[in-house]
């Protein structure tokens, strides 16, 4: 089953119900901890807490911040 942020839906205007929110899974990380979880909608494997910084982590072990992700249209 496909899993979808809460923001991910936001920013696609689905009438979907989420399955998570990026940051309030993030919210409940302290520095350096991490968490594996799939957003299928934006590709990432993982939710980082990285300097006290939102970070995703993809597949192929790329990251990018939750901000450059919500405001980038490459997803």
């Amino acid at each position: 089953m496909a899993e979808y942020s809460a923001e991910y839906i936001k920013n696609n205007s689905w009438e979907n119900l989420p399955d998570f929110s990026i940051l309030e899974i993030f919210s409940k990380l302290s520095t350096g901890e991490s968490i594996e979880l799939i957003c299928e909608g934006y590709g990432f494997v993982k939710i980082s807490n990285i300097n006290n910084n939102c970070m995703l982590i993809f597949l192929d072990g790329t990251s990018k911040s939750f901000e450059d992700l919500i405001n980038s249209n490459s997803f």
